[in-house]
């Protein structure tokens, strides 16, 4: 199988359920955190391959993760709308709401960003259907402590059972960041 990597150690997750012949590739962003659970055992970050965050970026990043990341601080690169979105076609962006003190309280993913003439649109059939170009967002470029493992486990088991027999579906991490966060509010 192609993503051999990817489907190796799920039966824990999988609960006797079969993984669907359709399902051709791994399970999205979320997943890919937790695939990585056996080897890393320090604060580490996560970006996609295919975005550009700049260095300044990664210095922030190594600053946080030396001296602030715990079991309870978790982190992520954010940017403004505008500074993300691409002259060829739509973007997803986890749309970052934030408290008070400036600290992420939300996170959720949305789908099809881009511009329209003068306005930003979504088109993932969410609201708002238009976004402030000064909206912050993340690109996935998250920073954690190896104690996320756990509400990933967590989160994956609930998305597997509620998602299984969806090919397309994906586990994605601003899902599971916004669950962190509401359980930390409780």
């Amino acid at each position: 199988m192609e993503y051999e990597f990817a489907f190796q150690e799920l039966d824990m997750y999988l609960d006797g359920a079969e993984i669907p012949a359709e399902r051709t590739k791994p399970w999205g962003t979320g997943h890919a955190v937790l695939c990585t659970k056996s080897v890393v055992t320090t604060p580490f970050a996560v970006i996609n391959a295919d975005d550009f965050y700049g260095f300044d970026a990664f210095k922030k990043a190594v600053e946080f993760l030396t001296t602030e990341c715990d079991e309870k601080t978790y982190a992520v690169i954010s940017y403004p709308l505008m500074n993300t979105l691409s002259e060829h076609g739509t973007v997803n962006r986890g749309v970052c709401g934030l408290d008070e003190k400036g600290n992420l309280a939300s996170v959720v993913e949305r789908i099809g960003i881009g511009l329209q003439g003068d306005k930003v649109t979504v088109n993932d059939g969410l609201q708002p259907d238009e976004l402030p170009r000064d909206t912050v967002v993340s690109m996935n470029f998250w920073c954690f402590h190896p104690s996320v493992y756990d509400l990933y486990e967590k989160d994956f088991k609930a998305f597997i059972k509620e998602n299984i027999a969806v090919p397309k579906s994906e586990f994605l991490i601003p899902a599971v960041v916004d669950n962190f966060i509401k359980e930390e509010e409780q």
